[in-house]
């Protein structure tokens, strides 16, 4: 979640990255790793740095962003309210927020227990964790599923993964997800700095899992973008929210209306640190920077011209690996991997149906021009990759 930021070293003149994190050896270690949980902002702060040295915080994890503002104006940094911050961490507060504004446009209600849930003639409904994240404990039932055991199994399960220990049910809206990255200043500006369409893994239908996230895509008109984008922006004002990241996730109907899903007051990784700058040719983080110290964002689309993006998670067909190669043999040429993990990618081993985000097998970073880093494209060497590479795979 944290990878990307020794490429950002000479972009931001950074000189050292301290990470607290606790697991024992985390993935990506910095310069310095302190073990603690990054929950306990009392710790941090008694920690034997130079403050003074100290930039900004970032961080990925939504339960993180408590921490990530306190320590911001502790630097004398600017930083958003503690209410719109937990507008974003707890789903039933982003919801009620929504609904005040008028821009829910869907039904949503949270539960403590399954005999709360109500049949409102929805031809689906999704069941998730109130505080969570990560695509964990979802579940995607029709109306000729709604047994009352099956009910009480999908609420138990979402509970479960909650902090708050409560299930938020909705209906499931049919369409095509997006992710709007933004970028809010403390005088009510927001710049939309990158705009996904996501695709799911083809293995799981009953969770909603993410393995591709096309920034600028060519099969999207401007027009669209830009009234996702304003969309985005109404959604993350109504919040609150001032001096931080915004990454939405939004889903438009097949009849055309946009339906907010979820937001976090944070980026993620690879998004913050390589995605959104290969089609803006800025540094989000070095805008973020400027917020903090009281800079201006610019309003609107932040993106135009010919570079698409995507970050690609090996959606791989159950069975086991007879051969190890990158997707990038077979996509185009022009196409470029900016950063990559292939490390669970291993002759020999069983592949299954994943559950949630952090069981996907790995993944790409890619970048290049729209006509060639398109969905048709990726779409065929996915398929020609599971066929080369996993045994009895046929992926028509």
């Amino acid at each position: 979640m944290n990878a990307g930021f020794e490429r950002l070293r000479e972009k931001l003149d950074i000189e050292k990255i301290i990470v607290i994190d606790w697991n024992e050896r985390p993935a990506y270690l910095g310069d310095q790793h302190f073990q603690l949980d990054i929950k306990d902002t009392a710790a941090i702060a008694k920690l034997p740095l130079d403050w003074a040295q100290i930039a900004f915080v970032y961080t990925s994890a939504d339960v993180g962003v408590r921490t990530q503002v306190r320590l911001h104006r502790k630097l004398g940094l600017v930083a958003p309210t503690d209410e719109s911050v937990e507008n974003a961490i707890f789903k039933n507060r982003m919801r009620d927020c929504w609904e005040r504004c008028h821009i829910l446009n869907k039904y949503s209600e949270v539960i403590s227990d399954a005999e709360e849930f109500k049949d409102l003639g929805c031809k689906k409904y999704i069941f998730k964790p109130n505080a969570s994240s990560g695509s964990r404990n979802i579940t995607i039932l029709a109306r000729d599923e709604l047994a009352p055991d099956t009910v009480q199994y999908a609420v138990e399960f979402a509970k479960r993964a909650s902090s708050d220990h409560r299930c938020i049910v909705e209906e499931f809206i049919e369409g095509h997800e997006y992710t709007v990255d933004m970028l809010g200043d403390a005088y009510g500006n927001v710049g939309v700095y990158g705009i996904s369409k996501k695709y799911h893994t083809r293995y799981n239908p009953q969770n909603k899992i993410a393995t591709k996230l096309h920034y600028a895509p060519g099969d999207v008109s401007r027009e669209e973008l830009e009234r996702i984008g304003e969309f985005g922006q109404q959604c993350y004002r109504a919040l609150g929210l001032t001096a931080s990241f915004g990454h939405l996730e939004v889903i438009v109907s097949d009849s055309g209306k946009i339906v907010p899903v979820e937001i976090g007051a944070r980026s993620s990784g690879y998004i913050a640190t390589m995605l959104i700058d290969i089609i803006t040719s800025k540094s989000y983080l070095g805008d973020y920077l400027h917020v903090l110290q009281g800079g201006r964002v610019t309003p609107g689309l932040n993106f135009a011209g010919d570079m698409s993006a995507m970050y690609y998670f090996y959606d791989i067909h159950p069975g086991v690996c007879r051969e190890v190669r990158p997707l990038l043999d077979f996509l185009p040429n022009k196409v470029q991997s900016y950063a990559f993990d292939r490390s669970k990618i291993e002759v020999g081993r069983k592949y299954g149906v994943i559950q949630a985000d952090h069981e996907r097998y790995g993944f790409e970073i890619l970048g290049g021009p729209k006509n060639y880093l398109n969905i048709e494209n990726v779409t065929k060497a996915e398929k020609q990759w599971n066929r080369a590479c996993i045994e009895g795979c046929v992926c028509e």
